[in-house]
């Protein structure tokens, strides 16, 4: 059953509106992947520089510090590395910097760690969390999306700093970086809800007398075709029957609905019904 003007309108405002929809998403989910690969650069580049200097540190009290500490040239670097981080290992509302080795089956943690307030989590190097810092650990370098040691989804950047057997790891929480845009998605589609309702108003305002007016030509027209004296029908650019009235009804001894959507040739007898395509497209050329 073809469409009435009311229904096309009605169809036409979802289109705009799923296709405005799909704009919003894909801009929104496009920004937020950018904001986590420049994250991911920035905790990276902050990691690296970091192993750097620990490392720097360690080729400095190798040579010069080796008899200086209880724990040799190692116990001093790393005395040192603890006491530079121990109150600078935050930023942001969730990052972290974490440091820690490896003894045994077990993480042990050397810096404070700013999510818990019961000491240093158990950690074994087999468990789920912490997978950052098992990367790390197990002499690996690199960034990933995964678990830390509270359970909670990150991107971290790791370093193993092979001269100490230390692994270092910045992190943030996913949550922190995808909040901004959450929100952005909300205010969003509140706003284009907003939007959709006063255009929706302003074009029911706008559309009601040209639909009335269109539909009273609308039905004049059927009227007419309905109950003219002579049969009337249309065809479009193929032969095939788009309207057949009454009269036609009657001069063919065909309902309407057994000819609509077939083609003219069935009403003529042979052979034009079988040339009737032929005239057609002759008649376009």
């Amino acid at each position: 059953m073809p469409l009435t003007i009311r229904q096309r309108i009605f169809l036409l405002i979802i289109l705009v509106t799923l296709v405005c929809s799909a704009i919003a998403g894909v801009t929104i989910v496009t920004l937020y992947r950018t904001a986590v690969e420049s994250e991911r650069a920035r905790l990276m580049a902050m990691t690296h520089a970091q192993a750097q200097l620990m490392e720097a540190i360690a080729r400095f009290d190798e040579r010069f510090s080796a008899h200086d500490h209880p724990d040799g040239a190692a116990g001093a670097t790393l005395s040192q590395i603890l006491d530079a981080h121990r109150h600078h290992t935050e930023f942001g509302r969730t990052g972290e910097l974490t440091l820690a080795r490896r003894e045994n089956d077990r993480i042990v943690w050397l810096l404070p760690l700013r999510h818990t307030q019961s000491g240093h989590p158990n950690s074994p190097i087999t468990d789920r969390l912490a997978q950052p810092m098992r990367l790390a650990l197990t002499g690996n370098s690199g960034t990933v999306i995964g678990r830390d040691y509270r359970g909670e989804m990150v991107l971290a950047a790791y370093r193993h700093v092979a001269p100490l057997g230390l692994g270092l790891v910045s992190k943030i929480d996913l949550e922190e970086i995808r909040a901004p845009f959450v929100r952005a998605g909300v205010l969003t589609g509140v706003i284009g809800l907003g939007v959709i309702a006063l255009s929706r108003l302003l074009l029911f305002w706008i559309r009601q007398p040209i639909i009335e007016r269109l539909e009273e030509s609308e039905a004049y027209t059927r009227a007419i075709l309905t109950h003219a004296a002579d049969g009337i029908i249309t065809a479009d650019e193929t032969g095939t029957i788009q309207t057949f009235n009454a009269t036609a009804e009657r001069i063919f001894l065909y309902p309407a609905a057994d000819v609509i959507g077939k083609n003219l040739g069935m009403l003529m007898p042979a052979p034009d019904n079988e040339a009737h395509r032929g005239y057609i497209e002759t008649y376009l050329k």
